[in-house]
């Protein structure tokens, strides 16, 4: 009889019906199935695999293309128990994650449609749920087991022991124990009961020995869709996990993982390893999957997949770069490379994944940001309110020249919802936060804040303040002061006043991309009442909503402007191109990155945030996040305005070239 097929016969007292989830799941993968077209890693085999079959073969992951070991739960959220879905059932195996190296080797085919990986211990089985068992009296599914083992190949005979024992122990089942397969027979929840049943089990079984299994603060065990008995189990080191992959049958054109508490739909590998220390007792869940895959399952948790479609190409890029320089950066903890949340990357499967970001994916397979010999640090955030920051200022350290302070004047912060802050902080709120912080010297309220920026950037680096008693605390680093006004800042390009704070912001009327590609390689000079830049220009006329440029002879081109002429002649290189406001405010900002130039006109604005109360501190943030490196909103910008993939990445990390990663990693 097979596994699948026999829990029917074989319900414990207290345990849910086995088919009370088994409707509503596959009422599920039915609609996943019209609904989803995912990129499968899983076996596919025309082979009749009824019940639990086993696999002979072995896949190394490790070659092209790369896969990311992505923390789905881990640390405090490590579960104990996680169901999976799957509408042709799943392929277990062992998968091995190291630094140099991504292995799965498939064992079995679980042939059912839902299964539950959980922690090896004594078992209570609740109406949708699985935990550990608070006695021996409480278990419902016990963690002992008597094991047979020998030099042969013992699965062959499962059915045989089956049929010899699992009336009598309610079942058998294979294991993969340290690397050796081994057929494990009941779950009782003492040592003393599983030894009874080994003493009767030795005196009739041949060709085998006999001991008892207790259970393993590392091991991992598999239920059937009713959680009514153990398919299989599985206990390895530090480096080997668990693995379920979905199997793909023949003629299907999609694979997939259903996590049943998220109901996330993932594809590649679900990963499982029982992992206990200070932060975690539990299940870790990793999801290997093909790094073009991951940057799909990223993309509509990080942008909106509304945003055109060179937008979506240019994020796409820069988190595949992101990704490939951060391989085993949760390793040494958990692992794992990435985690699936902000700390890293929001990774939520195939939730929300449209046909422009498989679209934006597709057209940009295997691409890099690189720098020199390097792959760029594709760092980002949700707006940089008109200016980026040098990394340095921030965490400390250089990354390199593509991150660095600058305008980025096409940026419409002022229009978002999170692109400006105006927020009040008491002087004894202050205070609180200072201590907090760690700057306990500070133990009255706060009366003055005097603070510094970063020289290149608005961004504050310093952060002086001065409490009723005249003590100081200064806080040093854009991080830390964001760190510290948590809950009344979303940037550290801020400013800060008592009583009230006077600011300016940007309205940004227009922005166009003006391409030079191909205009010839005649250089020209801007000139402007604020000085002169220098761009790159060929022959070329082109028209703006707020004037026209045009070329009127064949050695000067005229950008014509509210406030007045910037007159273009010979010249070299240089950037940005910047007008003084009129007496409205309006200017205009060219950038120039070589093929191309972005040129803006602006409304600057100036207005006062006034506190409640004079003793209180006014505050107005620009931008949310840590402003390193590209805005997401500020790309949504450029390509509106017609910027391609490619030029919203120069522009946000200049310099740069766009590489295949792995043409580059083996030249590099």
């Amino acid at each position: 009889m097979s596994l699948s097929t026999k829990t029917a016969d074989k319900k414990l007292t207290g345990r849910r019906a086995a088919g009370t989830t088994t409707a509503a799941t596959l009422a599920l993968a039915m609609i996943f199935a019209t609904l989803l077209v995912a990129i499968s890693f899983a076996v596919n085999t025309s082979a009749d695999n009824s019940g639990l079959s086993e696999y002979a073969i072995s896949s190394n992951i490790n070659s092209d293309p790369m896969y990311i070991a992505v923390g789905v739960r881990y640390g405090a959220d490590a579960p104990f128990s996680v169901g999976m879905l799957s509408p042709y059932g799943f392929v277990v195996g062992e998968t091995e994650i190291t630094r140099s190296g991504r292995y799965f080797s498939p064992l079995y085919k679980l042939n059912c449609a839902t299964v539950y990986a959980v922690c090896d211990a004594n078992l209570k089985i609740g109406y949708d749920s699985c935990t550990e068992a608070s006695s021996e009296s409480d278990t419902d599914i016990g963690g002992y087991h008597v094991e047979l083992y020998s030099s042969g190949n013992l699965w062959s005979r499962i059915d045989e022991f089956e049929s010899q024992f699992g009336a009598e122990y309610d079942f058998c089942f294979p294991a993969y124990i340290n690397g050796s397969k081994t057929v494990r027979v009941g779950a009782f929840a003492s040592y003393t009961d599983a030894g009874e049943a080994a003493a009767s089990i030795a005196d009739s079984v041949s060709g085998c020995q006999v001991r008892i299994a207790s259970p393993s603060t590392t091991g991992v065990c598999v239920l059937d869709d009713g959680m009514e008995s153990i398919m299989f189990e599985y206990e390895g080191d530090e480096n080997n996990y668990l693995g379920f992959s979905a199997f793909q049958q023949s003629g299907a054109d999609y694979a997939y993982i259903q996590d049943t508490a998220t109901s996330n739909v993932y594809d590649g590998v679900f990963c499982f390893r029982h992992y206990i220390d200070s932060s975690c007792d539990g299940l870790v869940h990793i999801n290997m999957v093909e790094l073009n895959t991951y940057v799909e399952g990223v993309l509509p948790n990080e942008i909106y997949t509304s945003w055109d479609l060179e937008t979506q190409k240019a994020f796409a890029i820069t988190v595949r770069s992101y990704s490939a320089i951060c391989v085993g950066r949760h390793y040494s903890s958990y692992g794992f490379d990435m985690c699936s949340f902000s700390h890293c990357q929001n990774y939520r499967g195939r939730r929300a994944i449209i046909p422009r970001v498989i679209q934006a994916v597709a057209e940009t397979e295997n691409q890099v940001i690189t720098f020199g010999s390097t792959i760029v640090q594709g760092l980002y955030s949700s707006s940089i309110g008109g200016w980026s920051v040098n990394p340095r200022y921030v965490w400390g350290g250089n990354v390199g020249s593509y991150l660095r302070s600058q305008a980025t004047p096409w940026e419409k912060y002022s229009e978002y919802s999170s692109g400006m802050s105006l927020k009040e902080i008491t002087a004894a709120q202050l205070k609180t936060a200072c201590r907090e912080y760690g700057e306990t010297q500070i133990n009255s309220n706060i009366v003055r804040v005097d603070t510094t920026t970063t020289g290149d950037s608005p961004y504050i680096y310093t952060m002086k303040m001065t409490d009723s008693n005249g003590h100081t605390a200064t806080v040093t680093r854009c991080s830390s002061i964001r760190s510290l006004l948590s809950g009344y800042v979303r940037s550290s390009n801020l400013t800060i006043g008592k009583g009230s704070v006077d600011y300016t912001y940007e309205k940004v009327k227009s922005t166009r991309i003006i391409d030079l590609s191909g205009s010839g390689s005649a250089s020209v000079n801007v000139k402007t009442g604020s000085g002169t830049g220098y761009v790159n220009a060929g022959k070329f006329n082109f028209l703006t909503a707020f004037g026209k440029a045009l070329r009127d002879s064949s050695s000067t081109l005229h950008i014509y402007t509210e406030n007045g002429v910037a007159q273009v002649s010979g010249g070299d290189i240089d950037i940005p191109v910047t007008t003084e406001p009129d007496e409205n405010g309006n200017y205009t900002v060219v950038s120039n990155y070589d093929s191309f130039l972005i040129v803006t006109q602006l409304q600057q604005i100036r207005a006062t945030h006034r506190a409640s109360s004079s003793s209180s501190f006014a505050i107005v943030s620009k931008g949310m996040g840590h402003g390193v490196g590209m805005s997401q909103f500020g790309a949504s910008d450029l390509g509106e305005a017609g910027a391609t993939a490619e030029q919203i990445l120069l522009a946000y990390y200049p310099g740069t070239e766009i590489s295949d990663y792995f043409t580059f990693k083996a030249s590099h």
